[in-house]
């Protein structure tokens, strides 16, 4: 009697410690499955590359967009439903842009002559004749793009969904080249453009350079650059609003190949869904009205857009 009332505390010990180091166990398997489901349902990753952008839209006769280069980087956050399915989050810093050449012998110019002391505008006359100008536009933007993603197996991923867009420093660069029809010999000169279309002010030009022309006889001076507003008063800029709208978005479509479990090579198109320039300043250069003014052109210009990416996923 004496052992058997000595052994069994010592069963209920042994037996205490059985399930506490079961339990433990237990636990511990438990917090790794949890740990484990919790990293493969968040991913984070970075990735950069070149876009190369165009815009889409009507053109004037003389008028061609060609497609230019330009980058972006960024980083982004997925959220995996299952396996194969997930949703992913972006935060860009992406250029877009396009080469915009226009060259009519029917088109025409607005001269506009200085005071040869100040520098400020004097006079402005439409003039008709042949306008040869290029323009490489850049738009710099912030980008959110959101899309699902749809993993085929270890090595390809597509995925689809929209990009909204905050533009910031959009610019253009470039030459006009103008010769007028009837004083061939009096009204020719070249231009150089430097705009920026967010900063720029009314009547604003590039650098201070002057030519001089021969207009009614006599010799008058012109800027030989000009700002994105320089042929707009103050009243008129604030009225009408500059050129670029500062909202963008865009539908997205691509795919994802993976090198390893980490790196991948990634290729999508992206197509404007929205105007991305203001039709009250968007002028024609083909077209007067009656009334020998300018007419707005009533169109819809969005940017189409190839990325090529390298990215990293954690």
């Amino acid at each position: 009697m004496t052992f058997g009332v000595r052994r069994q505390p010592t069963q209920k010990y042994l037996f205490s410690l059985l399930n506490n180091h079961i339990l433990k166990k237990l636990f511990f398997f438990i917090l790794i499955a949890l740990s484990t489901n919790l990293a493969g349902q968040h991913r984070f990753g970075v990735r950069a590359g070149l876009n190369y952008a165009n815009f889409n839209g009507e053109l004037e006769e003389g008028e061609n967009y060609e497609w230019a280069s330009g980058f972006h980087f960024g980083i982004n956050y997925t959220y995996q439903f299952t396996q194969s399915f997930g949703l992913r989050g972006e935060l860009l810093y992406t250029q877009k842009g396009a080469r915009q050449t226009f060259f009519n012998t029917e088109s025409f110019q607005e001269v506009i002559t200085i005071d040869a002391v100040t520098g400020a505008q004097e006079d402005r006359f439409l003039e008709d004749g042949t306008v040869d100008f290029n323009l490489r536009h850049t738009q710099n933007y912030f980008s959110l793009p959101i899309t699902a993603q749809f993993q085929l197996n270890k090595k390809i991923e597509l995925f689809g969904g929209v990009s909204f867009d905050l533009l910031f420093g959009p610019s253009a660069g470039g030459t006009l080249y103008f010769l007028s029809r009837d004083q061939p010999q009096n009204i020719e000169y070249l231009l150089a453009l430097d705009y920026n279309f967010r900063t720029n002010d009314a009547g604003q030009v590039a650098d201070v350079d002057r030519t001089s022309l021969i207009i009614n006889g006599l010799p008058t001076d012109i800027f030989r650059s000009r700002g994105a507003y320089y042929d707009f008063s103050a009243l008129q800029l604030e009225e009408f609003g500059k050129l670029y709208n500062l909202i963008d978005a865009s539908a997205i479509l691509g795919f994802n190949f993976f090198l390893n479990r980490a790196f991948y090579v990634g290729l999508r198109g992206e197509l404007g869904l929205l105007d991305k320039t203001n039709s009250r300043i968007d002028f024609s250069r083909t077209t007067l009205s009656p009334a020998n003014t300018f007419v707005t052109r009533d169109d819809r210009d969005v940017s189409i857009n190839l990325g090529l990416s390298f990215g990293f996923r954690f």
